[in-house]
């Protein structure tokens, strides 16, 4: 019986918990996000659409690097951000 084991990067817990594959398509979810927004950056003429692509992919690499260091999934804010960079893409796709 001991104390869990917390671990303060999402991506070595998501390792641990899920293995490679799981690993993989966590990431490969995420990228494409910021994958998206490039392709709608580059497509849109429209300045409003613009910034709003760029504000998801720079809010997207913070999301990133910010997992690096903490649990981003445990606090229900950050899923609420996910879920609102994959609606806002999808919308202007």
């Amino acid at each position: 019986m001991g104390f869990p084991i917390l671990i303060h990067n999402d991506y070595l817990r998501i390792l641990l918990e899920l293995g490679v594959v799981g690993l993989l398509i966590y990431l490969s979810v995420l990228i494409s996000i910021v994958v998206w927004g490039f392709k709608v950056y580059l497509r849109n003429k429209d300045s409003r659409e613009i910034y709003l692509a760029i504000g998801i992919i720079s809010s997207m690499v913070c999301f990133l690097f910010q997992s690096f260091f903490s649990n981003v999934f445990d606090a229900d804010s950050q899923i609420t951000y996910l879920v609102f960079f994959l609606c806002a893409i999808g919308k202007m796709l």
